[in-house]
């Protein structure tokens, strides 16, 4: 009988491990291919990883104006998840490392590339993982609604 247990517990955590994983990839892929369509300038497969609470706040055209802003001065050149942090299974904090290059405003300053790691949130809404900008009201609102 002990060996039983052994082997059940042992399945056990294999099971949470893989399941932990399983998890993480999820959210490592949907980050990394958010990231990709923004670089590629594919906006509106970009907005489809936006929560669908977020999307009823924001159209596509305002994230296409507010994106097409934003890069007026920077281009994004490579992305990558870095690592996650989660509260539970449906709330992350990811780190993402980014390369743009930035044009200041004036041509004879020139550019420069830079290189920094950012923080997103990520929220799993029925077993899809979904960004939410970080805007603290909007994020603890959804964070403390009904599951």
């Amino acid at each position: 009988m002990k060996m039983n247990n052994k082997v059940w517990l042992t399945a056990a955590m294999v099971t949470a491990f893989l399941t932990g994983c399983q998890k993480s990839a999820d959210l490592e892929t949907r980050v990394n291919d958010r990231w990709n369509h923004l670089i590629e300038g594919e906006l509106s497969q970009a907005y489809e990883y936006f929560s669908p609470g977020y999307k009823a706040g924001e159209t596509l055209d305002s994230f296409r104006i507010r994106t097409q802003t934003a890069q007026m001065h920077a281009t994004w050149n490579i992305a990558q998840f870095v690592s996650s942090e989660c509260e539970d299974e449906q709330v992350c904090e990811v780190k993402v490392e980014i390369n743009y290059s930035y044009r200041f405003p004036q041509r004879s300053m020139g550019g420069m590339d830079v290189t920094t790691t950012i923080h997103e949130n990520w929220l799993k809404v029925d077993g899809t993982w979904y960004f939410v900008p970080k805007n603290d009201w909007f994020f603890n609102a959804v964070k403390q609604s009904p599951k």
